[in-house]
C-alpha cells in the first residue's frame, strides 16, 4: 500500500465515522413516539372502580377469614331496602346511607366485574366530555333514580337491592345523548328511540330470565330508572356543557 493510498482510506474511515456519529445525534434529538396504553382510564372512573373493586375485595377476604355471614350482613345493613323508606320497615343510620352504600357492594365476581366493565365504558366517554365532577353527580343521582323507581314499583319489598347497576345504566343514558349531540346519532327523539327502547328491552329479558349470583334476582326496574334518569338529567344546563 502507498502513502497516498493510506491517507485516502484515513479520510474516508474519518467521514464514515463522521455520519455515523451525525445520524447518532438525529436519533437522540427525534421525540419518542408515546406508548398508549391499553385502556386509558380516568381519574374519576379510576377512583369509582377502584372503590367499587376494593368493597368487594374487603368483604370477600372478611368472609373468607373472619365470618361467612359477613357479606349478608352488610347487604342487610347497606343495601337499599325499599320498605325502609315507606314505612314499612325499621329505619336507622345505615338506611339514610343506604341510597350510597348500595352501590359499592356486589353479590359476587361476575356481578362486580360485568358493572366496573360497563362503568368504565360508559364513564371514560363521559368524564372526557362533562370531567370528573359532573361524572360523580351523574353517576350518584341515577342511581339513587333507580333505587326510587325500584320503590315506587316495590314498596313494601324488603329485599335489598345492591350494585352499581342503576348508575352504571344512567350513564349509558348520558353517553347517547352526547352522541347524538355531536352527530352520532340521528337528531330528535327518533334517533333516540331505538337506543332507549333496546335498552329497556334488554333490561326486562335479563331481568326475568338471568339470575344473577346466589340466585338473586336483577332490580331491573332500577337499571331502567337510572337509565331514563340519565337521559333527563341531561336535559338541565348545567349537565349540558360538552367541552371540559
Amino acid at each position: 500500500m502507498t502513502e497516498n493510498n493510506k491517507d485516502e482510506d484515513e479520510r474516508i474511515v474519518s467521514l464514515e465515522s463522521f455520519r455515523d456519529r451525525r445520524r447518532a445525534e438525529e436519533e437522540s434529538q427525534r421525540p419518542e413516539m408515546p406508548v398508549e396504553p391499553f385502556v386509558n382510564l380516568t381519574p374519576g372512573v379510576k377512583w369509582l372502580a377502584g372503590s367499587i373493586l376494593l368493597a368487594f375485595l374487603v368483604l370477600e377476604i372478611l368472609s373468607v377469614f373472619i365470618e361467612p355471614r359477613v357479606k349478608q350482613t352488610a347487604y342487610i345493613l347497606l343495601g337499599y331496602i325499599p320498605a325502609q323508606w315507606t314505612g314499612g320497615y325499621d329505619f336507622d343510620l345505615y338506611s339514610a346511607l343506604s341510597p350510597l352504600t348500595f352501590n359499592f357492594l356486589h353479590g359476587g365476581w361476575l356481578h362486580m366485574g360485568m358493572n366496573i366493565v360497563m362503568l368504565i365504558a360508559f364513564g371514560t366517554g363521559v368524564e372526557q366530555v362533562l370531567g370528573v365532577k359532573r361524572l360523580w353527580i351523574l353517576f350518584f343521582l341515577t342511581s339513587l333514580a333507580g333505587a326510587f323507581a325500584h320503590t315506587v314499583f316495590n314498596p313494601n319489598s324488603t329485599m335489598p337491592i345492591i350494585g352499581a347497576s342503576a348508575g352504571v345504566s344512567g350513564l349509558f343514558g348520558v353517553v347517547i345523548l352526547v352522541m347524538q349531540s355531536r352527530g352520532m346519532l340521528g337528531n330528535g327523539p327518533s334517533g333516540l328511540l331505538p337506543f332507549i327502547l333496546l335498552w329497556i328491552g334488554i333490561s326486562i329479558f335479563f331481568g326475568i330470565f338471568s339470575p344473577v349470583d346466589g340466585g338473586a334476582k336483577i332490580a331491573w326496574i332500577a337499571h331502567i330508572g337510572g337509565f331514563l334518569a340519565g337521559i333527563g338529567f341531561m336535559q338541565m344546563p348545567y349537565f349540558r356543557r360538552r367541552e371540559r
